[in-house]
């Protein structure tokens, strides 16, 4: 991957990213509906393009994130491509074409929301999700990075990633992000929780709680 190697995705935050990107491990961040993970991925991306990496993101929930891109200004970056993935099947061909491209980040927001769709009537829905695992654990190992979010199943202490048996197969560190109630969300990265607050046009860590 040249260059790209000598480069570590950021979040802005020196001692959360040392607890987010471990070299080789694809990232998991799972939580609730609107508990933040979009803009937590949209905030690395965002960042480590500023850093000079490339990024190829993957979205399998349609093009509403489009509207969040803008606010935060990631559309008028360079080193971004966007693509929407229709199927367990085209989200493998895209996250080939990534590999393919030698991309610096690949992200897919989320993993999982395809697989819970068809795992009902495609027989080949786990190997496919599987594949798609795979693939992203190829990346990081010939020293890439690999973000992707993931929709969850259970509540509170219970709560883990849809699939998470055959997740962490190949992806094994996670971070979960959670709401307060009070405007402020919690994103927990090795072992510690650090806060944040989305704003209009970003997301903003919050050092002294």
């Amino acid at each position: 991957m040249g260059a790209q190697e000598r480069l570590r995705p950021t979040i802005g935050d020196p001692e959360l990213d040392g607890a987010l990107f471990i070299d080789g491990e694809p990232l998991i961040i799972y939580g609730e509906p609107g508990s933040g993970k979009t803009n937590i991925v949209l905030k690395i991306i965002k960042e480590s393009i500023g850093r000079g990496l490339t990024a190829y993101y993957i979205s399998t929930e349609g093009s509403i994130v489009y509207n969040r891109m803008t606010s935060m200004g990631l559309l008028e970056l360079k080193g971004l491509y966007i693509a929407i993935a229709h199927s367990l099947s085209h989200l493998s061909k895209l996250v080939s074409q990534a590999i393919a491209e030698h991309s610096g980040i690949i992200a897919i927001d989320s993993i999982n929301s395809l697989y819970r769709a068809e795992v009902g009537f495609n027989q080949r829905a786990n190997e496919i999700f599987l594949g798609v695992l795979a693939l992203l654990r190829l990346h990081t190992s010939l020293g890439g990075w690999a973000i992707a979010t993931a929709q969850v199943r259970g509540e509170d202490e219970d709560m883990v990633p849809s699939g998470i048996d055959l997740i962490s197969f190949y992806c094994r560190k996670t971070a979960r992000v959670t709401r307060t109630g009070l405007g402020e969300r919690i994103i927990e990265a090795g072992g510690k929780r650090h806060y944040f607050r989305i704003s209009e046009n970003d997301i903003e860590l919050i050092k002294d709680i």
